[in-house]
């Protein structure tokens, strides 16, 4: 078997098992947890949507308790509680959770609190790690500028800040042509032309999407209650798309 057969096999067989490591949709495992306890579900592609698990509260207490509920840290964590059970010292409560991690990407954490009618708690960690699918340019792009350019935003404002002051934003564009184009920025007027710093996007492939970081310098002769206001005129081939992008600073006295 030569060098190049060896490689591709390798290959193939990494793809196999990080597919086999993610999981998808239900989880057949029980985790037997307490209050403190952190678990870690795993490898969770965002396209397989809501993932199911189950947990199993132990009761350390001397009491009977009665959930009565539950809190998360966000409402991607869910559970389905009985209220009608009663759990002896010593026992366990099982009950159904779920993770949706729509919209989440990379090593995620939260936790889920299990509620006693008593005021005793159960609070259990979860860590996951998402993998994430590609969304439609129109979902994570919203704003359609015309030529094809897609972004995140209309506009972008610093807040307020004093003169000399340095800020940073981000935002969001995507090339929705079916063909390389060519993006740049410039602004509508040559006042604050050396206040604003990014990278130009340049050519951009087909259907693809960067993220852009603008960096903007409040004119050191700023009015103290004044608004400053600059428009990046965006450009596909040459050709000025139909809106612009409004930057916006508020000048807060010293």
């Amino acid at each position: 078997m030569d060098k190049g057969t060896i490689i591709i096999l390798g290959y193939i067989f990494m793809v196999i098992m990080s597919s086999a490591s993610c999981s998808c949709g239900h989880d057949d495992r029980m985790f037997c947890v307490s209050d403190g306890t952190t678990i870690d579900i795993g490898r969770i592609k965002e396209s397989c949507g809501p993932h199911h698990f189950r947990l199993a509260v132990m009761n350390s207490s001397n009491d009977t308790l009665h959930p009565s509920g539950y809190r998360s840290s966000c409402r991607c964590i869910s559970a389905d509680i009985d209220r009608g059970i009663v759990v002896a010292p010593g026992t366990e409560y099982i009950f159904n959770a779920v993770y949706n991690p729509a919209g989440h990407a990379g090593k995620t954490n939260g936790y889920i609190c299990l509620l006693y009618s008593n005021g005793m708690t159960a609070e259990i960690g979860i860590n996951a790690e998402v993998i994430p699918c590609r969304h439609p340019i129109e979902e994570e792009h919203p704003y359609d500028f015309g030529e094809g350019l897609h972004m995140s935003h209309r506009l972008l404002h610093f807040g307020k800040m004093r003169a000399g002051d340095c800020g940073e934003v981000y935002f969001h564009i995507a090339n929705s042509l079916k063909n390389k184009a060519d993006i740049r920025f410039s602004t509508d007027t040559d006042t604050y032309t050396g206040c604003i710093r990014m990278r130009q996007p340049g050519r951009m492939d087909a259907d693809s999407r960067d993220t852009i970081h603008v960096k903007f310098t409040m004119p050191v002769d700023a009015v103290p209650g004044d608004t400053v206001t600059v428009r990046l005129q965006p450009s596909v081939d040459g050709r000025k798309t139909a809106h612009s992008l409004t930057v916006i600073a508020i000048v807060q006295g010293a």
